[in-house]
């Protein structure tokens, strides 16, 4: 691993010098020749000599690969194999890579000379990685006169490298060089470039037809450039945070400046944070220090036509710059004996949310009691007037003279048969008696009992 080129030619040289004669003798019957060859092809690089009885190596980029059968300094040595007889001495690389490229020697040495053969160039073939060309540009597709734009075009790996041509119109306007994987051109916008359109094509010796790819139609800004900043004034208060945002008309690319009383914001201050795009950048500030207060706040927009600039004001609100006073319970004056007048509310304050949800709660409270309330009475004063109307209810009582002694069968009638009972709605007397004589009795006299509201017992008698 450690021996160089350089050692095997000294190597050489002092054999030769020792015997030169047998030097002159001995030479390549064959030699390694430039060879071109695909990713994952196999290739086979040749060497042999006069006669037999030597030793041999194989050297790539002046580096030792092999010495005799034996494989070395390689990443994959086992793709790599020796082959031949007492007089050829073959390398053999299968499943080509990228890496496999490049310059390779053959060195032969026997107990008195030594030869090394002309270098022979080994080229790998790949096609690049990316099946298209990649078009970039530095700006959006609206740009304004006099604007600087780079254009680009990559096809990244591949060997030997791409051919890639930029053109406008059919006209070429950049190619690249032959170890490169990309080409750019710088464009300067004018008038009449309304509707530009760039291509890029890109050609292999592995791709079997020219593939591209294309930027554009560009739109050309010709109208003036109008910037916004918003809020026009600001009040906030200390400790608070705010935002301003500055917009200019055009989509084009602009730079935005803030400035803040004339002097360009501290982004290492962690209360201003700025996050800008092609047409708009936000200014926050969080928390607004108190020396903030009255502050202009400016932002300069500067685009390829012209510079631009807008301002507001930064105010913070009295309430935020007004200390409060120390607070105190309220007292009496014991020397004058004279109550402390309270102040009335008539700064426009806004009553605490906690006392007027509290407030509902109990209006809500007292209107479900009154409701309960209500309906108890109600249904007390209908249970007393039911028992009342049951105390004064009259029954007839009807019975017959033979009454048997082993049965004693009573007959009654209530006044209120066949009608509903309810004391919402009492029955007439008139209506009970005449239910009482509507029923038929057996022939022959009858008694009938009538019990009183007064408890009294009136006996009479009757005709059938």
């Amino acid at each position: 691993m450690a021996t160089t080129v350089q050692q095997v030619v000294l190597l050489l040289a002092v054999l030769s010098a020792v015997n030169g004669l047998a030097s002159r003798e001995l030479f390549f019957l064959s030699t390694p020749r430039d060879t071109t060859a695909r990713v994952g092809q196999t290739v086979t690089l040749y060497c042999s000599i006069n006669q037999p009885g030597s030793r041999y190596m194989w050297i790539m980029d002046g580096v030792i690969i092999s010495q005799g059968y034996n494989i070395m300094s390689l990443p994959d040595p086992s793709r790599y194999s020796i082959g031949g007889g007492e007089t050829s001495y073959n390398l053999h690389i299968r499943d080509l890579q990228a890496y496999d490229a490049g310059s390779y020697k053959c060195v032969v040495t026997t107990g008195t000379a030594g030869i090394i053969s002309d270098p022979a160039q080994l080229e790998v073939q790949s096609p690049p990685t990316s099946d298209l060309p990649d078009c970039a540009s530095d700006a959006p597709l609206s740009v304004a006169i006099g604007e600087v734009v780079q254009i680009s075009c990559t096809v990244p790996g591949g060997r030997p490298s791409p051919d890639i041509t930029i053109y406008r119109n059919y006209h070429t306007l950049q190619h690249n060089d032959e170890s490169q994987e990309s080409v750019s051109y710088t464009w300067t916008v004018a008038e009449d470039d309304q509707g530009a359109t760039f291509r890029c094509e890109g050609r292999h010796d592995l791709w079997a037809e020219t593939r591209n790819c294309q930027m554009g139609p560009y739109n050309v800004i010709t109208d003036q450039i109008r910037v916004v900043l918003v809020p026009l004034s600001e009040i906030v208060e200390v400790g608070g945070s705010t935002s301003f945002v500055c917009h200019q008309s055009a989509p084009i690319r602009s730079s935005f400046t803030w400035l803040v009383n004339g002097v360009p914001v501290d982004y290492t201050d962690s209360s201003f944070s700025v996050q800008s795009g092609d047409i708009s950048s936000i200014l926050e500030i969080d928390p607004v220090a108190r020396r903030l207060d009255g502050s202009i706040v400016a932002c300069i927009v500067e685009t390829s036509q012209d510079t631009l600039s807008e301002e507001t004001t930064l105010t913070l609100s009295e309430t935020a710059l007004r200390t409060p006073a120390p607070t105190r319970p309220d007292t009496v004056d014991q020397e004058n004996d004279v109550d402390t007048p309270r102040k009335d509310n008539t700064d426009g304050l806004v009553p605490d949310e906690s006392v007027v949800n509290m407030t509902g709660y109990i209006i809500a409270a007292v209107g479900i009691c009154v409701v309960v309330i209500i309906i108890f009475v109600v249904v007390v004063l209908g249970f007393i007037q039911m028992i009342r109307k049951k105390s004064n209810d009259q029954k007839t009582i009807i019975t017959h003279p033979e009454i048997r002694a082993d049965t004693d069968d009573y007959y009654f009638k209530s006044k209120f048969v066949n009608v509903q009972k309810t004391w919402f709605g009492p029955v007439h007397n008139d209506t009970s008696a005449g239910i009482c004589n509507s029923f038929p009795l057996q022939e022959g006299p009858r008694m009938l009992i009538t019990i009183a509201d007064n408890d009294e017992e009136v006996l009479g008698s009757t005709d059938a």
